[in-house]
């Protein structure tokens, strides 16, 4: 299937629908970062809230591609929406409408 190419009227109306999915990706990490354990020895328990952030994470960021939308930093919940030769770049953050809104070569 060939990637999608979303116009900046489209990629808003995806942007809408996908925002709780670029939420839950946010919210992921953070919960990845609170979780990860400082070292990593051999025989130490890794706490189940951090898989399960892994997991939300992996389901999420699979969600986004799916809709054809790369996750460009998904602290910040920057979304990049192929468009043509273009690549129109997204911050979600918790802005409506999105905190700024750029386009660039790829």
């Amino acid at each position: 299937m060939p990637p999608l190419r979303f116009t900046p009227e489209s990629a808003l109306a995806v942007l809408e629908r996908l925002r709780p999915e670029a939420d839950c990706l946010a919210a992921a990490v953070a919960a990845l970062a609170r979780h990860r354990p400082a070292t990593i020895r051999g025989d130490q328990a890794i706490p189940r809230e951090y898989f399960r952030a892994l997991l939300r994470f992996r389901r999420a960021a699979a969600r986004l591609a799916a809709a054809g939308v790369e996750v460009r930093d998904p602290r910040a919940a920057v979304l990049a929406f192929p468009a043509g030769g273009r690549v129109v770049l997204c911050c979600l953050a918790s802005a409506r409408p999105p905190s700024f809104w750029s386009e660039r070569e790829p």
